[in-house]
């Protein structure tokens, strides 16, 4: 069995919530080794949202962030904690965190610090605004980005799938893999880089930025749901389907299967597109979605239902593109997201750690001894 691509690659993992730990989630499925800092008395955050994995043993959005992973679980206010933590960075090839900026400063964590006992570690950043700029050090989400990036001008309540998270996690793990291709170069110097939630909601927006900056004064375009051939409709059982009949075959197509042959010329028409979507919006809702999708599935014109979760999990296209696979958990197996499957499949027979369970054997590896082990656990640095 050959080896995976970060075989060899030590990550301290100092995230938590959903989009550090979706970037080294995937570091540990690309073969790397990471070790998970967690606080000793709670852990991870995650560890306690709903839902439980099926078999009742862990959190399944932590079971699939921290698969693969060590946990080590101490006190980060204490100064036996932080000594550790930076015995750990010294041995470490990524280090990974996502406080606020600031706070790893007041930790004597910060990169300027760490980089002194280690001038090859990569220093990895990841917080809401990033480390510069009138907002840097305030406190968001990926709901909160989602807004200030306009995902949610359509009127949407919320943030579809946290994609400014994932999408932050995205960027970010392409920022590490750019860097480690040089690892094994004697000239390598590891560095900082510093990515940000912010980043990762512009980027998902970059194709509308692109036409707001070469054209401000321009209405929204056919992307935006201005145009009747690109945008949901809701059919008569309440359920939608998503029209994406850009090129003029597909337009043609649609108008014919629906039953307005009129309405073909009109296509990029902006003073027609209000009467054409009124009377798209009345045909789909004389007729179940089941219906439509019997009637333009065969056109294979951009047509598409728009699913629930369930339909999502069961889709034979995802299906055959192995998107989900069985996660290993303490009593059993769950159905789990996975990343690159034609790399990283067996990746997933590994169970996320429970808390603090590799705390005695990482600092084994540190050459702490049994005994000094045992006093920090008598102390309450150490779970």
């Amino acid at each position: 069995m050959s080896a995976l691509p970060l075989s060899g690659v030590r990550v301290l993992d100092l995230s938590r919530h959903l989009p550090g730990p979706y970037v080294t989630a995937a570091l540990a499925d690309l073969g790397a080794t990471v070790v998970k800092i967690e606080e000793r008395e709670f852990g991870d955050p995650t560890r306690g949202m709903a839902p439980a994995t099926r078999d009742g043993t862990d959190s399944a959005l932590h079971a699939w962030l921290n698969r693969g992973k060590k946990s080590v679980a101490l006190d980060l206010k204490s100064a036996e904690g932080l000594a550790l933590v930076k015995s750990l960075a010294g041995r470490s090839d990524v280090l990974v965190e996502s406080f606020r900026p600031g706070v790893m400063k007041r930790l004597g964590l910060d990169y300027p610090r760490l980089r002194r006992a280690a001038p090859r570690l990569l220093y990895v950043s990841l917080s809401g605004y990033g480390a510069n700029g009138p907002r840097s050090r305030r406190a968001t989400h990926d709901l909160n980005v989602a807004g200030e990036v306009g995902l949610l001008s359509g009127g949407a309540s919320v943030s579809p799938g946290l994609v400014a998270d994932t999408a932050a996690g995205l960027l970010t793990l392409v920022a590490i893999l750019a860097k480690l291709k040089d690892l094994g170069r004697k000239a390598y110097k590891g560095g900082l880089i510093d990515l940000s939630i912010l980043d990762g909601g512009l980027a998902l927006i970059s194709a509308s930025l692109v036409r707001s900056l070469s054209a401000p004064d321009r209405e929204p375009d056919e992307l935006w749901g201005t145009h009747a051939c690109y945008r949901a409709y809701e059919c008569a059982d309440g359920r939608r389907l998503a029209v994406g009949a850009l090129e003029p075959q597909f337009w043609r197509a649609v108008c014919e299967g629906v039953g307005f042959p009129e309405h073909i010329r009109g296509q990029w028409s902006r003073g027609k597109q209000a009467g054409i979507a009124a009377d798209f919006e009345a045909r789909f809702k004389t007729r179940p979605l089941a219906d439509w999708m019997k009637v333009l599935t065969p056109l294979d014109a951009c047509v598409t239902p728009v699913q629930t979760m369930a339909e999502v999990m069961a889709d034979p296209q995802v299906r055959a593109r192995e998107a989900f696979l069985p996660q290993r958990t303490a009593r059993g197996t769950f159905l789990s997201p996975t990343f690159l499957p034609q790399i990283t499949r067996r990746s997933h027979r590994r169970r996320a750690p429970r808390h603090g369970e590799h705390t005695r054997d990482v600092l084994l590896s540190l050459g702490l001894s049994k005994a000094r082990i045992a006093e920090l656990r008598d102390t309450g640095v150490i779970q």
